[in-house]
């Protein structure tokens, strides 16, 4: 799927959580939440008509669905603003095949085409082998090596490092990268042949809740930043018996989005 049927799918599947977001906050109470930090604990206000008015923890329905409103006010902001890019975006798209749909339409030319060339994408090879910070990051766990000769974290990191390798994708593995003032590792960092940037982020202990917290924060800090899921944003996990990832699997991620 290209990103055109990408962004497509995005639109609809926006556009009907607008609204079924839109009812659910038409039957939510007037008003809107305000929280408090006091002594180690939290209070809770309604404000509305210039008022701030004090709810009782014993509320609990009440300030739930006002954390709701809260939670649904911004996404709807979200949402159109999303649908407004998207509804741009579409009317003034002409109807090209891609980079890569070209190379596959002429097979005769495609290996003489050398893996970069895009204004601010480098040249693949040399960018994946260049040196590159890796230091300081928890270096004890980096105990399973490569095919390629660098050590990983996990056999399903190690599945997806040798699978990309196999496939000539080049990538770096835990590259630094800065991310609305935080500092992220992506497991993956990769650039396609047409220059797009991706990331992908392996998730092996969905059963830690702590790592489930922080993975989420991650997570919606890569979309803020533009790392959208099942476009530029891969996100993989272990089976929940702790079974590693399929090889098979990997290799039908790497020919949807990375070939």
């Amino acid at each position: 799927m290209d990103f055109y049927e990408q962004a497509k799918s995005y639109l609809q599947e926006l556009e009907c959580n607008l609204i079924r977001c839109n009812k659910v906050l038409a039957q939510m109470p007037e008003g809107r939440l305000v929280v408090h930090s006091r002594s180690n604990r939290f209070e809770f206000y309604c404000y509305q008509n210039g008022k701030q008015t004090y709810i009782s923890h014993s509320e609990t329905e009440y300030i739930s669905k006002l954390a709701q409103k809260a939670y649904l006010t911004h996404f709807q902001k979200y949402a159109e603003n999303e649908i407004a890019a998207l509804q741009a975006y579409f009317r003034v798209r002409r109807d090209l095949s891609s980079p890569t749909q070209f190379l596959k339409d002429n097979p005769a030319i495609s290996p003489m085409i050398a893996p970069k060339i895009f204004k601010g994408t480098p040249d693949l090879k040399s960018w994946a082998q260049a040196p590159y910070d890796q230091t300081g990051f928890r270096e004890e766990e980096l105990t399973i090596q490569t095919a390629q000769g660098h050590f990983v974290r996990s056999k399903s990191e190690c599945i997806i490092a040798d699978s990309l390798f196999a496939t000539g994708v080049p990538y770096r593995y835990e590259n630094i990268l800065f991310i609305n003032g935080e500092t992220y590792r992506p497991d993956f960092e990769i650039y396609t042949i047409n220059g797009k940037h991706i990331i992908w982020e392996h998730l092996g202990l969905m059963s830690n809740k702590e790592y489930v917290r922080r993975a989420t924060e991650k997570i919606k800090n890569y979309i803020y930043a533009g790392f959208v899921p099942g476009v530029n944003l891969i996100l993989t996990a272990d089976e929940k018996d702790g079974t590693v990832i399929n090889s098979f699997v990997v290799h039908q991620i790497i020919r949807t989005y990375l070939l």
